[in-house]
């Protein structure tokens, strides 16, 4: 007599994703999160630049604010555009 059914365990390897499209994901996911937080870097710069108020430090602060935040959109967007190219050579 079976009181715990027992769990069928057939295929549940065969099922699963590849290691290499598990790690192709994580990379998007992890790449995905700093192009997120750019764009909040981004948003702020503008924020912070727009209620400079004729402050020249805090404008210049402001602006070398922008530029790094272009700069890591820019960086995170050719990385994912290079994951993807590999990706689909492999």
């Amino acid at each position: 007599m079976n009181l715990i059914p027992v769990a069928k365990a057939s295929g549940v390897i065969d099922d699963a994703p590849p290691l290499q499209l598990v790690g192709m994901r994580a990379l998007e996911l992890v790449l995905s999160l700093f192009g997120l937080v750019a764009l909040v870097a981004l948003i702020a710069a503008g924020v912070m630049y727009m209620m400079a108020g004729g402050d020249e430090e805090q404008s210049k602060s402001a602006k070398r604010m922008l530029g790094y935040s272009i700069l890591g959109l820019s960086v995170v967007l050719l990385m994912l555009i290079a994951i993807r190219q590999l990706a689909a050579m492999v």
